[in-house]
């Protein structure tokens, strides 16, 4: 009888402290699973404080950084208007100051025809400014649905030379070609690339004194071709080298003895980024300059 007491006790104790032992650890996982809830509201709070910091300041700043280049499109183009309004009205104000100085007093014929030679001379400059202006707008908007052909280099320099030959024997000027040894063609659009190489040309003639050579190398380099275009002209500083591709830039040099709009390098810029070219300028005042171009083969 006592043995089954003892064993009943036994028993219940065991019982008894299971139970104990199951209470507390429940009240443990309790415990540990209020602290991980309290601690998971803790860190959502914490990560929406930084988020809510984090968020308006990246908007703001991925905000900016799209907006950038719209700012710098419409300052550019704000700019290339008002560059563009000014160089309209100063042709414009000559040949109205000439006008209205002739219609003075009576004049000779002979001063008459001083008048209208002066504006000719003008309305040509206008005329030129404004074809430029529009070759530079049509570049732009034609990019997508311009026609690509097959265009063998050396032909397309040889003919824009061809244009070029009277006034290079007007102004005393000799010019040679260094033609590569195989056919380099490229794909692009043949009208633009002669509307290239020919202000290439150009700018090299207008800059060349009498008795100098305007030298055009073509240049096999291995999946690309290089075209070079070199004067004896006065050359350009360094500090001006950057700046001659922008519209209506021209350099506060002897180089401005010739009269000029600042278009015609920034036509050239234009269509070589078109074409998917490279563009680069060395030049050495008084020793001259070397416009290069590099096109893809297009085999």
């Amino acid at each position: 009888m006592r043995q089954r007491v003892q064993h009943h006790i036994t028993q219940n104790g065991e019982i008894t402290l299971r139970s104990f032992f199951v209470e507390q650890n429940n009240a443990i996982l309790d415990k540990s699973r209020e602290v991980t809830l309290e601690n998971f509201r803790r860190g959502l709070l914490l990560i929406n404080g930084i988020l809510f910091v984090i968020i308006p300041t990246l908007s703001w700043f991925l905000v900016q950084r799209m907006l950038h280049p719209v700012r710098e499109t419409f300052q550019k183009q704000k700019r290339f208007v008002s560059d563009a309004s000014h160089e309209l009205r100063t042709p414009l104000a000559i040949m109205g100051n000439e006008i209205e100085v002739t219609l003075q007093q009576e004049r000779n014929p002979s001063y008459y025809i001083r008048t209208l030679n002066t504006m000719k001379e003008e309305v040509l400059r206008l005329s030129g400014l404004v074809k430029n202006l529009l070759v530079l707008a049509r570049q732009r908007e034609s990019a997508r649905d311009m026609e690509m052909q097959d265009v063998e280099i050396a032909d397309l320099i040889s003919k824009v030379l061809a244009s070029f030959a009277s006034r290079f024997e007007e102004k005393g000027v000799k010019y040679k070609v260094e033609f590569p040894e195989e056919n380099c063609i490229i794909k692009g659009n043949a009208t633009m690339l002669e509307q290239l190489f020919a202000n290439l040309i150009d700018n090299a003639l207008k800059f060349s004194p009498a008795n100098t050579t305007v030298t055009v190398s073509i240049k096999k380099e291995k999946k690309h071709v290089k075209i070079s275009v070199k004067d004896e002209g006065p050359g350009i500083a360094k500090e001006y080298q950057k700046k001659i591709f922008d519209r209506f830039y021209r350099v506060d040099s002897s180089r401005t003895q010739t009269k000029g709009y600042g278009l015609g390098l920034p036509i050239v810029k234009t269509i070589v980024e078109l074409h998917k070219g490279s563009i680069t300028v060395r030049s050495v005042p008084g020793k001259g300059s070397i416009f290069s171009v590099s096109f893809l083969l297009a085999r």
